[in-house]
């Protein structure tokens, strides 16, 4: 019936095998609009990755731009090697004793609405407080046109955060007895780090 329909037919379906089998087009709803997608759905995910690809190499340069900012000052970085969920960062800044993280997510939602976080030396989201103060350092460093230097020759250190933040939760966590348990879970990283596959 559905292949021998002369119009437009409008579905919504989380069954894969049955996209790829009828559907000839996909559109995203995304930003407010919608994003059509021709071909269909093998398509349609491969244009995803090639978006997921880009993304990925502009938020390594994003990293790496705030990693040589951060080193002019004459402070060491510890740059995450490869895209790192955010708890992962926060690990690191209390088992490495950092002073903080810059974190450069969108949590949550997708790539698109990305930004920057930081986390203050215990780890968590910096508080209201320290936060106007790292404003106001902003804000001054902005009027005043002046830019960090690499005068003290700081190091960036590329790292793996996510293996020793992993260890850490199974040390934590009763594995065996949750797999004994017969329980079924479904995880959902939404967008996240933790669906990359690097990681």
């Amino acid at each position: 019936m559905l292949f021998r329909s002369e119009g437009a037919v409008l579905l919504v379906s989380h069954d894969r095998a049955f996209l790829r089998a009828v559907a000839n087009r996909v559109v995203e709803l995304r930003d407010g609009g919608l994003v059509s997608y021709p071909d269909g759905y093998d398509a349609y995910l491969e244009r995803k990755a090639q978006e997921a690809s880009r993304q990925e190499e502009m938020e390594a340069e994003a990293a790496r731009e705030a990693a040589e900012e951060v080193a002019g000052s004459g402070i060491p970085v510890f740059l995450a090697s490869h895209p790192t969920p955010t708890p992962a960062a926060s690990y690191a800044v209390v088992a490495r004793g950092t002073s903080g993280a810059i974190v450069i997510t969108a949590s949550h939602n997708p790539y698109i609405w990305n930004g920057v976080k930081f986390k203050a030396a215990y780890g968590g989201s910096a508080s209201p407080a320290i936060m106007k103060k790292v404003e106001a350092e902003l804000t001054r460093v902005v009027h005043s046109g002046a830019r960090a230097h690499r005068a003290k020759n700081s190091t960036i250190e590329k790292v793996d955060l996510v293996t020793p933040y992993l260890e850490n939760l199974k040390s934590k966590v009763q594995m065996d007895r949750i797999r004994s348990s017969g329980l079924k879970f479904v995880a959902d990283p939404m967008y996240g780090a933790a669906d990359r596959k690097s990681t």
